[in-house]
């Protein structure tokens, strides 16, 4: 699905600048060589935005405290 017609920019490629580090709309703009023209695509965007960071965020993460293990030589 396209989600800005006036760069041609469609879901995957959104998804892609998203998911190599793009954090902003200007971000993903950038990561994608281009720029609003219009700005319907940006709230499109920013969904995509808060819905991959909802989604690292729901990602349970592991501590793992060592303490005083040694280190095998």
């Amino acid at each position: 699905m396209y989600i800005c017609n006036c760069n041609g920019l469609n879901e995957r490629a959104v998804e892609r600048a998203i998911a190599e580090g793009a954090s902003t709309t200007g971000e993903v703009y950038r990561a994608l060589g281009c720029k609003p023209q219009c700005a319907r695509c940006v709230p499109d965007v920013l969904e995509r935005l808060r819905a991959h960071r909802n989604a690292r965020s729901a990602v349970p993460t592991i501590d793992f405290d060592l303490g005083d293990m040694a280190v095998a030589s």
